[in-house]
């Protein structure tokens, strides 16, 4: 009796998550479904990168044709390192310069954090970064750079993610990423 009113909210807590939860799981299926329309489909061939994540990188770069290069979209997301110079002095890559669109910014580091732990193609650049005492963020932001590189090049080109691995197949990479049916 004692402990009624706590009982009490717990059930609500309880109600509350699973009331969040499935509205998380409706909202990913829209997301899919959605997704699975445009040529942003190619980033899921990516092993590391799952659905929300390459419709979140794939919706904030937006229109590629408004880039020549990669570089330009790395200075779009604000992972760009600024250079310190004072003097003659060739100067040193500082931090990143943030200037840019936050968004992106905020999913490249989540992508380069996802792909340094569950790419295997990507992970020994990751791994040099490591052994040249980088911290755990310069080496996420670095990887999420070498992603909109990747994705830059696939999605201008209209390619899968290329791996010299025989047991890679893009297609079952994406497929496993997939709840929905694609038509071909």
């Amino acid at each position: 009796e004692e402990l009624s009113s706590e009982l009490f909210l717990l059930k609500q807590k309880l109600k509350d998550f699973e009331y969040h939860t499935n509205n998380i799981a409706n909202y990913e299926k829209e997301i899919e479904r959605l997704f699975i329309d445009t040529n942003g489909l190619l980033l899921l061939t990516i092993p590391g990168i799952g659905l929300v994540t390459a419709a979140e990188i794939f919706c904030e770069m937006g229109d590629l044709s408004h880039f020549t290069n990669a570089s330009q979209l790395i200075k779009k997301a604000g992972t760009n390192p600024v250079i310190k110079q004072s003097g003659p002095g060739a100067g040193y890559a500082g931090h990143i310069s943030k200037q840019g669109n936050a968004n992106l910014r905020r999913a490249v580091y989540n992508a380069g954090r996802s792909l340094s732990v569950h790419n295997e193609a990507l992970k020994p650049f990751a791994m040099r970064l490591k052994d040249k005492g980088k911290k755990a963020g310069s080496v996420y932001i670095a990887m999420g750079n070498k992603l909109l590189k990747i994705a830059f090049a696939m999605l201008t080109k209209e390619e899968p993610f290329k791996w010299d691995n025989p047991e890679y197949n893009y297609k079952e990479e994406v497929f496993k990423k997939l709840t929905l049916p694609l038509a071909a």
